[in-house]
Formats: C-alpha cells, structure tokens, sequence
C-alpha cells in the first residue's frame, strides 16, 4: 500500500443547469451557476479556483490530489472514495442546478514513482501469465507482432504521464525476460520481430503424447523446437 492510503475514484456529478450542448447557455445564467458552484463546494475544501481549458469552465483543487472541473453539464475529476456522498451531499442544494445522478469510473492510488517501481514486481507473476496468453498461437508456425498494451492491474493516477511509463518499462521487461528465457519465442517476418508462447497449454507439460492442432495434422508443442518457415498474423 503506498503512504497515501486514500483510495480515489474518477467521478461524474451529472447536473442540470439549463445549458444546452452545442447552444451553451445565457452569460448571466452561467455566471450564477459558477458563483454558487465555486461557494459550495469552496466551503467544504475545493480551492485555488482557476479557468482550465479552452473554455470558461473553473477547476478547483482539495489537497494534493482531489479536483472538480465545473461544466454546467458535469463536474468531473478525482475525488476521495469516501468522499463522493459528502460532496453529491452539498451539491443537493444547488438552487441554479440539480444534481442528478453520480457516476464513479476507475479507482487510483496516490502513487509516486518509487512506490509504484516497489509495488509492481507484487504482479510480475500475473503479469507473465497474461503475456504468454496473449503470445499463444494454434499453430508452432504462427507468431504475433508485439502488442504490449496492456495493464498490470495496479491502480493509479492514469493522467500521470510518469506513472505510466514506470509501468510500461516493467511490462517490457517482464516480456523481454520470457523471450531470454525460451518461454516466448522470437523470430522474424518482412524484418520485423513476431512472437508466440513457447510453453504448452497448463496440463500438457511432461506428457509424451502431442496436443494436435485443430486439423489434426500439426503438432502445437513438441520436444524440440523446430525452425520457422512460415510466419501468419
């Protein structure tokens, strides 16, 4: 568990302010909605208040991590799980809006670098069973391009650029380890390295009798590992 124990949630307040999308609303209405967004929620903590984006709409801070950004239509940003119902809460009594429904998305961890590099190596080993999932092929002469888009499973601040690098880095290495080791192989198509999982299917290592393939002509796994002719993607 990194220092910061807080568990923080991506959430939509949905509110209806009288905007309409693509006509906006009058000058006057907008201004009242801001004022008395801003006094409401600068009362429980929201502050620094500042225009974010190319429009008008203003973004307010709580600590080091939470924030709105006000549209007349949805106030969005990270907030503390256990905080959502306090904020929905005083949002209730908006007289120039009315909340309607709240929506939470993705759950994040404060982390910082250090501590998501100390907390990964936690899911090297469901991280390798994903790999070779995804690097498995029917077929000893089908390889894949690499596609390594994938998430560890650690939840994190997604709009850290940093944070996601760090995890990226670990990803590519857990992978570059499979293919050192013979548990992913390698080889080339147009100059251009592809990949397949090495290993049988769990249940068939040791067992002298060949997995065929769905035609029944071709092996999947063998003894020896036999030199690629052909390469599908």
């Amino acid at each position: 568990m990194p220092r910061d124990e807080n568990i923080y949630v991506r959430t939509y307040f949905r509110v209806e302010s009288g905007y309409v999308w693509g006509q906006g609303m009058p000058e006057e209405k907008c201004w009242a909605f801001y004022f008395e967004i801003v006094r409401i929620l600068d009362a429980i903590g929201f502050k620094n208040w500042k225009k974010s984006g190319s429009g008008s709409c203003f973004e307010g801070f709580r600590g080091s991590c939470e924030s709105l950004y006000c549209h007349p239509q949805d106030l969005v940003g990270w907030v503390k799980k256990d905080k959502v119902e306090e904020i929905a809460d005083v949002l209730r009594k908006g007289a120039t809006f009315k909340l309607y429904r709240v929506d939470t998305y993705e759950d994040a961890y404060n982390y910082t670098v250090e501590e998501l590099k100390a907390a990964l190596p936690e899911r090297k080993e469901e991280l390798e069973g994903q790999l070779l999932e995804r690097f498995r092929t029917p077929r000893r002469n089908l390889f894949k391009f690499p596609d390594l888009d994938i998430r560890t499973g650690l939840a994190y601040f997604s709009h850290r650029g940093e944070l996601r690098q760090v995890e990226s880095l670990f990803i590519q290495s857990t992978f570059e380890e499979l293919v050192s080791c013979g548990k992913i192989a390698r080889a080339e198509k147009d100059g251009r390295p592809v990949y397949r999982t090495a290993i049988p299917l769990p249940g068939v290592a040791g067992k002298k009798k060949l997995l065929l393939d769905p035609t029944g002509s071709e092996p999947l796994f063998g003894e020896k590992e036999e030199e690629v002719k052909e390469c599908r993607v």
